[in-house]
């Protein structure tokens, strides 16, 4: 089961998406974990055999790892004098991956309490539906939180709580990837494939620049990664993005505005460099929200002007 460590970008994102998902193995949960599983398996190019090793992990071996109290008997267990021995040195590691997710989207569900109150309330079995936690994602997604905009993202993708859409999904993975997430380039780079659309290939390559060159934190790549002009473009915007706003100023939820900005097709690439060095100012918001063009009248009533 190491062998799925030695493919931990991957094998982390099933631990934190299923995790996402639900928290409590009962059989439909389990069922639409396995398509995200299969899923990011796909995007990240992994053989059929490793797959199916993921597939076992994750809803047969790591099921009786779903909440808080899970995680603090493990760690317990670890420390405790004779008592490490009795679970296997793979294993524990394997348990270790699905006990900081549970932590990880505990804390983060915190700082996102509204009126659906905490969406990783991880305390206790949380029971699952597919379409409740749809809507509970897109909430979340809808205050900028990138880890649900990616989550919207696959269940478009796979029609899990909602119609099967990777148009919409494609949209999704696309405002993450310009927020500067390396996985939503993964899972951006498949739809397009699947939908054989025209931009699939650059997709692709933008998938491979960021895999290899964007926690190296450069903006600017060298020579030799220059083989896909529009590939290299987006790449070194996304990176500024990434390092100058995301990073530098820790403007951590996405931007919405900002990303429709970026992804305006008839906006040059000089331009929107400029917006993201200057973004603090929001001179960029002219690009969608003018405050000189004339502006049609705003009103319920169709009649008032």
């Amino acid at each position: 089961m190491m062998q799925l460590l030695e493919h931990y970008n991957a094998f982390e994102q099933m631990v934190l998406h299923t995790t996402m998902l639900a928290n409590n193995p009962v059989p439909m949960a389990l069922r639409d974990s396995t398509a995200i599983i299969r899923f990011i398996a796909d995007a990240f190019g992994w053989q059929e055999e490793l797959t199916v090793k993921a597939v076992f992990v994750l809803t047969e071996e790591l099921t009786d790892m779903n909440v808080l109290s899970d995680r603090s008997a493990l760690y317990l267990l670890n420390t405790t004098p004779g008592e490490k021995a009795k679970l296997d040195e793979d294993k524990f590691v394997l348990y270790d991956v699905k006990a900081k997710a549970i932590k990880r989207l505990a804390d983060m569900g915190q700082n996102y309490l509204g009126s659906m109150g905490n969406p990783f309330d991880y305390d206790h079995l949380n029971e699952y539906n597919p379409y409740m936690r749809f809507h509970e994602m897109v909430e979340l997604a809808s205050l900028g939180n990138l880890l649900a905009c990616r989550m919207v993202g696959i269940m478009l993708a796979l029609g899990i709580g909602v119609q099967q859409d990777l148009s919409a999904a494609v949209v999704r993975f696309r405002q993450a990837t310009y927020w500067g997430d390396l996985p939503s380039a993964y899972y951006l780079a498949l739809c397009l494939v699947r939908l054989k659309d025209d931009n699939a290939d650059v997709a692709v390559s933008l998938r491979d620049l960021m895999a290899r060159n964007l926690r190296s934190c450069v903006t600017m790549l060298p020579e030799e990664e220059k083989t896909d002009r529009s590939a290299v473009s987006l790449f070194q915007l996304i990176s500024s993005i990434r390092q100058d706003i995301v990073g530098g100023k820790r403007h951590e939820p996405i931007d919405y505005s900002f990303v429709e900005v970026m992804m305006l097709p008839n906006l040059s690439y000089a331009r929107k460099m400029e917006y993201v060095n200057l973004y603090p100012g929001g001179d960029w918001r002219e690009e969608t929200n003018s405050r000189t063009s004339g502006a049609a009248f705003i009103g319920f009533n169709k009649d008032v002007k």
